[in-house]
């Protein structure tokens, strides 16, 4: 064996020892349990998902009661749909349309400065971060919507 440990040149036998060790290290680290994010990593995780997410329900909201509202004036006065049809028919515009801006939500929350939250696989993964992200996204979508019925401001109330 150490005929054999001469013969090899240095860089083959420190890599070799390099990879004994880096083997030996992340066998150690996965035994570790990691600790739970913090309360400061949790709420940066809800307000991180957040964001976006205002943004979508205001454009889905606004685009819905806008499209809703020109089609009960045109198609459904021809055709005779019912309000809710024409609720219905907005509803699928705005997610058409929600489908193509999603990107530029996206890109517009990134702007804003917001970087990946800084958790371990392991911590992404725990229940916490978990509802904190669900909780987010349903906070800030609820936001959106009700920002997204400005429109309903300029709509005219006409009795019959």
């Amino acid at each position: 064996m150490l005929l054999q440990l001469l013969k090899v040149k240095p860089q083959q036998l420190m890599s070799k020892l390099l990879m004994c060790f880096d083997g030996f290290f992340f066998s150690f680290s996965e035994t570790l349990d990691p600790s739970p994010p913090t309360a400061a990593q949790i709420r940066y995780v809800l307000f991180h998902n957040a964001l976006p997410f205002v943004g979508f329900g205001f454009l889905d909201n606004a685009i819905m009661i806008a499209a809703g509202t020109q089609i009960e004036l045109s198609i459904g006065v021809t055709l005779g749909i019912s309000t809710m049809a024409a609720a219905a028919l907005g509803n699928l515009v705005s997610d058409l349309a929600g489908l193509g801006l999603a990107g530029y939500v996206e890109a517009l929350a990134s702007r804003l400065g917001m970087q990946v939250p800084d958790l371990t696989p392991k911590q992404v993964d725990m229940w916490q971060t978990r509802l904190s992200s669900h909780m987010g996204k349903a906070i800030g979508v609820s936001i959106g919507c009700i920002l997204g019925m400005f429109p309903l401001l300029t709509c005219k109330n006409v009795s019959s």
